[in-house]
């Protein structure tokens, strides 16, 4: 603006010419609005070429977007946000892991666990199939089975519990049961590896005593 009213006044004071003056005043106006186009162009241009770097690195979660130290233009305010999405994205991303992790570790306990009811269940078809039992015999064979397949069934369960990832744990449901029949379910794994080992095991515990807690996964804890 000073420099089209300072040739505005120079042309007419020399020449005199006010149409001349206003035929160069219009060319300068033209020219300064072709410099300010071609500035806001090529800054545009650099944005959006810097803001397709940018979405491409959080997309690929690259480093974090530089913030700009003037927040008052527009493209600083812009950068702004992008930072702050670019932070919460690499949260997000960092708690699907961290839940990825915990499912792996915990299917992978659960599938180890399968193995000893597995092994029991094949002992036990074995000894029923190789010798002859007598009547007592059968009856505690068999009920062992029954409590391998019950133990089996709890730890499927708890398979496809985990996989869903409801609540990121496994949830204990505590009631007031007797303790003695948890120790039995936790024994009943190694009885027969036990018998062919030649090991004695004994349970001492009185059988009125009862205390609140999950039966499945403390018997389970206590098998371990």
């Amino acid at each position: 603006a000073v420099s089209m009213l300072a040739l505005t006044f120079f042309l007419s004071a020399v020449t005199g010419r006010v149409l001349l003056a206003g035929a160069l005043l219009t060319a300068c106006a033209l020219g300064w609005l072709f410099l300010l186009t071609l500035f806001f162009a090529k800054r545009l241009s650099q944005f959006t070429s810097g803001l397709c770097q940018t979405m491409d690195n959080m997309i690929s979660g690259g480093e974090e977007p530089a913030r700009a130290e003037d927040r008052e233009t527009i493209f600083a305010r812009i950068s702004y946000r992008l930072s702050r999405l670019y932070g919460i994205l690499q949260e997000n991303r960092r708690r699907v892991d961290e839940e990825r992790r915990e499912l792996q570790t915990l299917v992978s306990d659960i599938s180890h666990q399968v193995k000893t009811p597995v092994a029991n269940l094949k002992m036990v078809t074995d000894t029923l199939l190789a010798k002859p039992v007598t009547e007592q015999e059968r009856r505690d064979f068999l009920q062992g089975i029954r409590s391998q397949t019950d133990k089996l069934e709890f730890l499927v369960q708890s398979m496809g519990k985990a996989s869903r990832l409801e609540t990121g744990a496994v949830t204990l449901e505590k009631k007031d049961v007797p303790l003695l029949d948890t120790l039995a379910q936790a024994m009943s794994g190694i009885v027969y590896g036990a018998e062919q080992k030649g090991i004695s095991v004994e349970v001492q515990c009185p059988e009125d005593l009862r205390v609140s807690h999950d039966s499945k996964w403390t018997a389970e804890a206590l098998f371990n």
